[in-house]
């Protein structure tokens, strides 16, 4: 097949979306597929006109066009019709993020373009949908959210999407009063696993706790790591906390407060930016994951996917406004198994032991084999 990935912004590392679309696309032309993508709002080019490069990943190249934000929206449809049409795609596949193509998440001009592709069969991977005024119930946001939902409604309905994927049941639930049949799918781990080396020697009884892609020294963040910490000291070790990836300048802050915050005697340290290699060496470092993202969105973080491809249990200590503790944002019951929500060291130990392989269903060419499969089953 020939796929065309249409997302927001294509600047690698800077936009998580789009470095989704591009893992995913490299992983199709791997497995016998041709694939191009364009950036349709892309906030990190100049307005100079369309970009044309080759990205990579891992050792594919994959032909890109990048539009400019600042681009009247006219031309961006003139250059994306050119290249689509160029290109002869047998499927268009829209990576959404409302507020990847307006700054308010209101894409009025999204649907206006797109539609002019409707020759082309597309598939809709819904990343983000409105925002739920639940979680702050005022006049705005019951207003801004009816606003969103209404423009994503007009959406699906106008581009009659084949194939509608998301990574979470929140969103399918969601989905389902506007007639909109959204199948599951899964967030590979953004972080490839490496090879691990042959066991060093034993750290003791040292415990490293890591946070990898969104850094936090919330309440209820650094309460998750007292507890550690206080389990581990009573069992006669010492934990330490990892800052995995990140600009050190932008931060330092966070750094300093997490020091001030956390027991005396708890080391933190942050690595800084890191090569994906390097990223999966210190993720297999870790005994515990930790995430700040809210349980019921951890299905569509990628740092999560991570630490469980790697073998490590993550702790989700944060619980959002008017949602159970016991919900899980995942539809892969596997990687439930791997995520902690009581810090004691018996549940450590048994989410660790229920992933102690890794979860294959979460790595790459598994989760485009299904996403593929999906496709050839509708065409």
């Amino acid at each position: 097949m020939k796929i065309a990935f249409i997302c927001s912004s294509l600047a690698p590392g800077k936009d998580g979306v789009g470095d989704y679309a591009r893992r995913l696309a490299g992983e199709c032309v791997r497995q016998g597929h041709a694939c191009q993508i364009l950036a349709l709002h892309d906030r990190e080019e100049n307005g100079r006109g369309p970009v044309m490069e080759h990205q990579m990943d891992q050792d594919t190249e994959i032909p890109c066009c990048r539009l400019s934000a600042s681009l009247p929206w006219e031309l961006r449809g003139r250059e994306a019709r050119r290249w689509i049409r160029d290109f002869n795609a047998d499927w268009l596949s829209l990576q959404f993020v409302p507020f990847g193509f307006q700054d308010k998440g209101l894409p009025v001009s999204l649907t206006r373009q797109l539609k002019l592709f409707d020759d082309v069969p597309m598939q809709v991977m819904i990343h983000e949908l409105w925002v739920n005024w639940r979680e702050r119930p005022n006049l705005k946001w019951i207003v801004w959210a009816a606003m969103q939902q209404h423009l994503i409604h007009r959406l699906l309905k106008q581009l009659k999407p084949r194939v509608i994927h998301s990574h979470l049941p929140d969103y399918l639930r969601r989905l389902a009063p506007l007639g909109r049949r959204c199948r599951p799918t899964r967030l590979f781990s953004n972080i490839p696993v490496q090879k691990r080396p042959s066991p060093g020697p034993s750290r003791g009884t040292s415990f490293t706790v890591g946070m990898f892609g969104q850094f936090s020294a919330a309440d209820d963040v650094c309460a998750c790591l007292e507890d550690v910490a206080g389990h581990v000291k009573r069992a006669g070790g010492a934990a330490s906390l990892s800052l995995i990836g990140g600009r050190a300048g932008s931060s330092a802050a966070l750094v300093d407060e997490l020091r001030r915050k956390l027991p005396a005697g708890m080391e933190v340290r942050h690595t800084g930016f890191l090569a994906e290699q390097d990223v999966s060496a210190e993720l297999a470092l870790c005994d515990l994951g930790l995430t700040p993202v809210p349980r019921h969105l951890v299905g569509k973080s990628g740092g999560v996917a991570a630490f469980l491809s790697h073998g490590v249990p993550v702790a989700t200590p944060v619980v959002a406004r008017g949602r159970s503790p016991a919900e899980l944002g995942f539809t892969d019951e596997a990687a439930s198994r791997g995520m902690i929500t009581s810090t004691s060291m018996e549940a450590i130990h048994t989410a660790r032991q229920a992933i102690s392989t890794g979860l294959p269903s979460l790595g790459l060419r598994q989760v485009t084999m299904d996403w593929l499969g999906d496709l050839e089953q509708t065409a």
